[in-house]
């Protein structure tokens, strides 16, 4: 009698689903990457490396996971045992989420000190953070030692329990230290309110999914235990820190006239106007402009990341007709 078949829905299941969602990912994480150098040529030499690091880190990661689902789907279609070429998991799961969580954590971090001068908040975030991304990068090292995918999930449960537990405590951390700072800052003016509205928006958003899926994730790996259905959420985890990271600093300009657009959105950091001329935000405040079809406003201020300040803006009105 033949042996009875493994379940490979259950084990092809969440890798597949776990290549999709990553591809999807890594796409709107470069449409962002591209936004981002369009819109801040001149920003901080500090932000342009956080940024491309963060992303070499997720590029690294999307082509081993594409090697893997070749290998698996391609060209071992219908073969149980090339289940077993997913060797380089702890480098796209635990490895390559810890690295990038810290980054953008750290950088997290660095935000609220600026904006509340304290360095209490900040250096506890630092510390709740190294020690999860410590035990991610030994839970790396547990499973390259344990090989294969099946038995991968098999690891130390306090390891893998501190490091998505602390993780997802860092991001609430992060969103409810920003939104409290935030809004001592507001200071009820149309133009500051609108800014502070968005940030606390964006900040709570960000890192309520991040928390989210580290959650999922833990809780995946305590009630299943051995199964695989976990490598779904932590193929993902990296790419959402990297494309919250990169929305908070996309979020320094509006399209002038776009969805949402108000008056008062001109006293974010930088605009872009596709109606008269295009202008183009930096992070010294400069607005690069475009081809002219009629008069145009151009709103200069002080980057709105740069000290923690709210903005000071002067409007420029080009009265040629």
């Amino acid at each position: 009698m033949p042996p009875p078949l493994p379940p490979l829905a259950e084990l092809c299941g969440p890798l597949l689903i776990a290549y999709m969602l990553n591809w999807g990912l890594f796409g709107t994480l470069s449409v962002q990457l591209y936004l981002y150098y369009r819109a801040f040529p001149e920003d901080r030499k500090l932000n342009k490396i956080l940024v491309y690091t963060v992303y070499l880190f997720e590029l690294a990661q999307t082509v081993i996971l594409t090697h893997d689902a070749f290998e698996i789907f391609a060209k071992g279609f219908g073969d149980v045992s090339a289940l077993d070429l997913v060797h380089l998991d702890w480098v796209t799961v635990p490895l390559t989420t810890g690295i990038v969580a810290c980054i953008g954590q750290a950088f997290y971090a660095h935000r609220i000190y600026v904006f509340s001068r304290s360095y209490w908040i900040p250096v506890l975030i630092l510390l709740i953070s190294l020690t999860s991304n410590i035990c991610a990068l030994v839970d790396a090292g547990l499973s390259r030692a344990a090989g294969v995918l099946p038995t991968a999930h098999t690891r130390e449960t306090t390891v893998i329990s501190i490091w998505l537990g602390g993780g997802a405590l860092t991001d609430v951390l992060i969103a409810l230290a920003f939104t409290y700072h935030l809004y001592k800052r507001d200071t009820g003016f149309s133009r500051t309110h609108a800014s502070i509205v968005k940030l606390i928006r964006l900040t709570i958003e960000t890192g309520a999914l991040t928390a989210l899926v580290a959650l999922t994730d833990l809780t995946l790996f305590l009630a299943l235990p051995g199964k695989p259905f976990l490598f779904t959420p932590g193929a993902i985890l990296p790419k959402m820190y990297a494309n919250t990271m990169l929305a908070v600093l996309n979020s320094r300009f509006v399209i002038v006239g776009g969805r949402g657009y108000t008056e008062s959105s001109r006293s974010l950091p930088h605009s872009f106007s596709f109606r008269d001329r295009e202008v183009v935000g930096s992070s010294n405040g400069h607005g690069v402009e475009g081809n002219t079809r009629g008069p145009a406003v151009v709103t200069i201020s002080r980057d709105f990341f740069a000290d923690g300040e709210r903005s000071e803006e002067v409007e420029m009105k080009d009265v040629r007709v």
